[in-house]
């Protein structure tokens, strides 16, 4: 279903490039942009923030694309700990914290898509080892969207 609604997005989008009378290479570029936005919001955000996550006694239930995906549950004893990371933004500044096992984010929390961040933290706080603080990588979170 995701695939045939973006195959009529970039449908309507390249019609109305066309009739703007837009050369062939700006066509191109822009719907190579335009995808590659799609791809972004879709496999990276929805896919890998935008979750439901509840904390269960000794493990960690994650539902992905706004809790409308199948629920996966972890035990939480089975990540090596939990990092943070701070994202500033123009007007305030967001903590994200991640759940690590064998060096990977697994599991992603944040202040920004998660209204209850600080009871997540919370409850996390005690069950998982607290691996401190680091640096947000936006390149490092593009590639994170293919893996």
């Amino acid at each position: 279903m995701l695939f045939i609604v973006t195959g009529i997005l970039v449908v309507i989008v390249d019609t109305i490039l066309r009739r703007a009378d837009m050369p062939t290479i700006g066509v191109f570029v822009f719907l190579t942009l335009f995808i590659f936005i799609w791809i972004w919001l879709v496999f990276g955000e929805l896919r890998t923030k935008l979750i439901k996550a509840e904390i269960e006694g000794e493990q960690i239930a994650v539902s992905k694309y706004l809790g409308f995906g199948s629920k996966k549950y972890y035990i939480l004893s089975q990540f090596d700990g939990i990092e943070t990371a701070i994202l500033p933004s123009r007007y305030d500044k967001y903590e994200y914290l991640y759940l690590m096992k064998n060096g990977r984010k697994v599991i992603k929390l944040s202040e920004f898509y998660h209204g209850n961040y600080t009871d997540l933290k919370h409850a996390l706080t005690g069950k998982v080892k607290n691996l401190g603080q680091s640096r947000l990588d936006f390149i490092q979170e593009v590639k994170e969207i293919f893996i």
